[in-house]
């Protein structure tokens, strides 16, 4: 199972390059790229970039859905991924 998940993120900004508006596809970017660099990288100048877009990602996700309870449990715990690779 993890090895079809790790597939589909990498392959999910090619395969909605064209089919989302710019403002969507820039949101899924900043997920996906948060994502894999706290995956693939352990220095702090990494970790803060990739803090940093998980950030925008999760305070988009009010604007996106324009309700201020879309930022669900899980959405919120991306807020605290960077600490938790910072600890380990």
């Amino acid at each position: 199972m993890s090895v079809f998940v790790s597939s589909e993120t990498k392959m999910s900004p090619v395969i909605f390059k064209d089919r989302l508006p710019d403002f969507l596809y820039d949101h899924l970017l900043c997920l996906v790229f948060g994502i894999r660099i706290l995956l693939e990288s352990s220095l702090e100048a990494d970790i803060e970039f990739a803090e940093r877009l998980l950030g925008r990602y999760c305070s988009a996700v009010t604007d996106i859905f324009q309700t201020e309870t879309a930022e669900t449990i899980n959405v919120h715990c991306l807020r605290h991924l960077a600490h938790q690779c910072r600890s380990y």
